[in-house]
């Protein structure tokens, strides 16, 4: 069965100015693409394989990390919240029932300000031998444009009923749950890459997902495969050129305009089985028109150096040819 190489391109981010995408090389059969294209790949008939299980969570922290980068970035805010002992919810449904609340008073705080409440959850905790939750807290990419204090005020219990004073507007709220700090996003060449991995670090334990997103976030999208780009022979010597490190001069050639994001462990990872041959996944950035520019002039440079060291070679060359012409 014949197999081939296949590229894929995901694009993580659009905005301008932090564009990035995932270049995917795979190996494939023509029966993998037969099956992929067919309705039976649609339909489950068996159960899911641990290992296979263990595959499509990778995936699914994958794609948390792509839909972080795709909506949120310089300026939006990345929230903390914990609970102290006595608020401790018993079951992750109560945990649910507190955030939920909790996004409710968000909502209505970015609706004063006139900004739409996007946001992305992560429920962090490890269970007891009982099965009880313990230390269960909350990770929160948010949107930017409000006040953080104001942000980390609504962590707490259910509203107190009755009126207030004007100056004491916060008695309308219970206590604090717990601790929450919010910050600004840390960014740099990698987009939001450190962030990703400590949340796809946390934890998970039976079906239930760990995260949780607002409606209408923007989707990460990618183009249709391209299976002429490389070959397998390419697919192994570009495994072996960046087994050591990341050959950046490679994939700037391979890419024009970009080149890879600045963090290398996050940026390149390569797996070979003997069973799906080898796979690459390859973070990109888009250069910046400052570093477009900078190249630029390196490569002017470079070509007059050239030109002069070829034009000093001529010309003595040329010197050369009329001594011999005057001593015959």
């Amino acid at each position: 069965m014949s197999a081939f190489a296949r590229e894929v391109q995901v694009v993580r981010c659009d905005r301008k100015g932090a564009q990035m995408k995932d270049i995917e090389l795979n190996m494939m059969t023509e029966g993998r693409r037969a099956y992929y294209n067919s309705a039976r790949a649609r339909g489950r008939r068996y159960l899911t394989s641990p290992k296979q299980a263990q595959l499509n969570d990778k995936h699914a922290w994958l794609y948390l990390g792509r839909l972080i980068d795709m909506n949120f970035g310089k300026g939006d805010y990345l929230l903390s919240l914990t609970y102290d002992d006595r608020f401790l919810p018993a079951t992750v449904e109560d945990a649910k029932k507190d955030f939920d609340r909790f996004i409710g008073k968000l909502k209505k705080l970015y609706k004063a300000h006139g900004i739409k409440c996007e946001y992305i959850m992560v429920m962090s905790y490890q269970s007891n031998k009982d099965g009880e939750p313990t230390r269960l807290h909350f990770h929160v990419v948010l949107r930017g444009g409000v006040n953080r204090d104001d942000v980390e005020a609504l962590w707490r219990t259910p509203d107190k009923a009755g009126r207030c004073k004007p100056g004491e507007e916060w008695k309308r709220f219970g206590e604090h749950l717990g601790y929450s700090n919010c910050d600004n996003v840390q960014i740099d060449g990698n987009g939001l890459a450190a962030h990703c991995a400590y949340l796809a670090k946390q934890p998970r334990e039976g079906i239930a997902r760990r995260w949780y997103c607002s409606v209408g976030l923007k989707k990460p999208y990618t183009y249709a495969p391209r299976d002429d780009k490389y070959s397998m022979a390419d697919l192994k010597e570009i495994a072996e050129r960046n087994a050591d490190a990341v050959d950046v001069g490679f994939w700037e050639r391979q890419y024009p305009g970009w080149t890879v994001c600045d963090n290398r462990e996050y940026a390149y990872t390569c797996v070979q089985s003997e069973f799906s041959g080898v796979s690459i996944r390859v973070k990109l950035r888009k250069l910046t028109e400052a570093e477009l520019e900078e190249r630029q002039r390196e490569k002017e440079k470079r070509r007059h150096l050239k030109e002069r060291v070829i034009g000093h070679g001529n010309a003595c060359g040329g010197a050369r040819t009329r001594v011999r012409a005057r001593k015959e």
